[in-house]
């Protein structure tokens, strides 16, 4: 606090403490430290090179502090059992997912987590299925049940995902308003706020209006489509590794063109192994660059 405000009586009323205090507490830190970390002089509070240093790693050591007092608070409840996880099908072929549930099972050995693939996607009455403790989607469901938690992991990158013998085969990457003419496979097309209906209507806007819908009742549908040259399909990257051999994939640079990743905790009130699942996982992940 005092590195933000640079001024001792303003972070001691903003702590809820006194000035003299506040100052005992510094002093305390700098000896502890054994580095001084802030100058005091008629102009004013500064941060010295040791301050300045410090200010820039306490966001990580506090999260970490926070995580470590969550983690201890896990050991009080029950961490055996089974995890019913829900995924689109795409997301399961994530890479960053696998060696998530990998090293989970490798710390845990006593929580079995069970994959629910959900091919036909995930509408809003997938939250009130009391069968199921985690749930991963790209989508943002509304009406979110009190009893439920939602976190955003983070917006993956988009691939166009193209036949043999297309005119974009070759490119290196491409923009939304390329594709004016192309007939775009949309999975889940009837889920309003899902990332391909919604992508689907940004490229529509980018080329006003000059593509077409192919409209695919899921994942795999989509794909057919796009192996039979019927259209091609923006998918996340990690898609990849569901594709059929032959098709190609090129990156998508249009801004706001993402596949946003959900996590949800539906049953956080009675399953304390799918609330260990859900800290670890947006803990690891959130705000974390990936492909």
């Amino acid at each position: 606090m005092l590195a933000k405000t640079l001024n001792y009586s303003t972070a001691a009323r903003s702590l809820f403490i006194s000035q003299s205090a506040l100052t005992k507490h510094i002093c305390a830190l700098e000896e502890e430290l054994g580095a001084r970390l802030f100058l005091r002089s008629t102009h004013g509070v500064s941060l010295t090179e040791a301050g300045f240093f410090l200010q820039k790693r306490v966001p990580a050591l506090l999260e970490e502090s926070r995580h470590l007092s969550e983690s201890m608070l896990s050991l009080e409840i029950d961490i055996t059992g089974s995890i019913s996880l829900g995924c689109v099908p795409e997301f399961l072929y994530a890479s960053h997912l696998q060696l998530f549930i990998g090293q989970f099972s490798e710390c845990y050995p006593h929580i079995k987590v069970l994959p629910r693939v959900l091919s036909e996607g995930t509408p809003d009455e997938t939250l009130t299925d009391r069968d199921l403790d985690i749930l991963i989607t790209p989508c943002e469901l509304s009406g979110l049940p009190p009893f439920c938690k939602r976190s955003l992991v983070h917006d993956h990158a988009v691939q166009a995902v193209v036949y043999p013998g297309h005119r974009l085969i070759g490119r290196q990457s491409v923009r939304l308003e390329e594709l004016a003419g192309e007939i775009l496979t949309v999975p889940f097309a009837e889920e309003p706020f899902g990332p391909y209906q919604r992508n689907f209507v940004l490229a529509q806007k980018l080329t006003h209006g000059r593509i077409s819908m192919l409209s695919a009742a899921n994942l795999y549908t989509a794909l057919f489509y796009v192996m039979q040259g019927q259209g091609i399909l923006l998918a996340p990257g990690y898609v990849q590794g569901m594709l059929p051999q032959g098709l190609f994939t090129i990156p998508v640079t249009t801004k706001g063109c993402v596949f946003q990743e959900y996590i949800y905790l539906c049953n956080g009130e009675e399953a304390g192994a799918a609330q260990l699942f859900y800290q670890e996982y947006v803990r690891k992940y959130q705000m974390k660059e990936m492909s």
